[in-house]
This record gives C-alpha cells, sequence and structure tokens, in this order.
C-alpha cells in the first residue's frame, strides 16, 4: 500500500502453502522448490532456535514461482514461535535478502522496520524502508 503522494493500493488472489521444513512433503523436493528457499538448519542458525522451521511461501506452478516474500516460523523446542525470517525477493533481478524479526505483538501496528535493501519496481527509488507485521 502507498499513502503518499496519492493513496494507492491493490490485491490479488494468491496461493501459498506452508512446508514443515524438518519434513517437507515430497512435492517441494521434486519440484526444484527446497534450492530455492533456506533449509530448516540455515534458518535456526539465522535467528538461533532449535526447535522447528515452517515456510509460508508460494509454491511453483509449472517450473515457475512467483514468490515475493516467503515466511519462516521459527519455533523452540517447547513449539512456542519465537522468531521468525521474512526472505524478499524481486523476480525481475534475481535478488533475494533476508530479515529476521520478532512475530509476536507489537505496539506500533505498521510492524518492524526495516531498511529498503532491493528495487521491488522499476518505478520506485531505493529510498525508504519496510515494515514487516
Amino acid at each position: 500500500r502507498r499513502l503518499a503522494p496519492v493513496r494507492r493500493e491493490f490485491s490479488y488472489a494468491l496461493r501459498s502453502a506452508v512446508v514443515d521444513l524438518d519434513a517437507p512433503p515430497r512435492w517441494f523436493a521434486s519440484s526444484g522448490q527446497a534450492r530455492d528457499h533456506l533449509s530448516a538448519n540455515e534458518a535456526r542458525a539465522r535467528v538461533g532456535t532449535t526447535g522447528k522451521v515452517e515456510l509460508l511461501t508460494s509454491p511453483k506452478s509449472f517450473g515457475y514461482a512467483m514468490n515475493p516474500i516467503s515466511v519462516y516460523y521459527c519455533y523452540d523446542e517447547e513449539g512456542a514461535l519465537t522468531r521468525a525470517l521474512a526472505e524478499v525477493t524481486n523476480t525481475p533481478w534475481n535478488e533475494r535478502v533476508v530479515f529476521a524479526f520478532d512475530p509476536t505483538p507489537v505496539v506500533d501496528e505498521r510492524g518492524a522496520t526495516v531498511p529498503k535493501a532491493l528495487h521491488v519496481s522499476p518505478f520506485m527509488d531505493m529510498l525508504g524502508e519496510w515494515y514487516i507485521s
């Protein structure tokens, strides 16, 4: 959503799946999608957790994926959600960046703030920040 200089927003339907990265379904590996994301161990290493890791992502269709953001939910040994990772990609440039954040509710409704790290549109400059909530 853009608030200034003119308010603009859009929405569209998308297909998504939650994958247990410690026991991924067969389609996840056979589609080549596992190579496109962090493994459970890589995700745990980035945030310092030791429990289950789930990935919310858009599955490939016919070998292609339009996947602007994937979220890794990282749990502790007792099963409590303690950390999360947002994996942001920009399809035209094939760049990827991963941000760690606290998934608990925050007072500021915009959520966690991270600096804009890659182009997401050829029509916007690199100034600004992203809000993850």
